[in-house]
């Protein structure tokens, strides 16, 4: 029988995980939507994808994100017509923004502060390269880390 070392404990996976780079995590090329796109398509290019939230863009730029919270929230519970609705009108203003060579653990102090789910990321040029949902950093995929 061979010895091994023993498993990681909860606490030193925990310290490894908040440590890496957010250009580790992120998702990266995010899917862009156009700000005048109906939320039906949005949402349908969104789900093809399977993603919780898109880049939205106007004129080129970077003018708020789409998050299926978005959808449910000011879409569907006030019962819009998503075939209708526009993006530009439910979508998040304004994105917070960090760049890709910030830790995970100032991505959630960020979020945490800001009281947002969605990060953009950026490198340090500021070209978008990624986007960081706050399931990304809690859906188990680091356990292995």
């Amino acid at each position: 029988m061979l010895d091994s070392e023993p498993a990681p404990s909860a606490r030193e996976r925990h310290m490894k995980v908040v440590a890496m780079k957010l250009r580790q995590i992120m998702r990266a090329d995010p899917l862009r939507i156009e700000a005048s796109e109906t939320v039906q398509r949005a949402a349908g290019r969104m789900a093809a994808a399977a993603i919780p939230a898109a880049l939205v863009i106007e004129n080129g730029h970077l003018v708020g994100v789409l998050a299926n919270r978005d959808i449910s929230q000011k879409v569907v519970a006030k019962l819009l017509d998503p075939a209708l609705t526009p993006v530009s009108d439910i979508m998040s203003p304004d994105p917070v923004r960090i760049c890709d060579d910030r830790e995970v653990e100032s991505a959630i102090l960020v979020m945490r502060a800001r009281r947002v789910q969605e990060l953009v990321v950026q490198d340090f040029a500021g070209k978008l390269i990624g986007i960081v949902c706050g399931c990304d950093l809690c859906n188990g995929q680091w356990e292995d880390a």
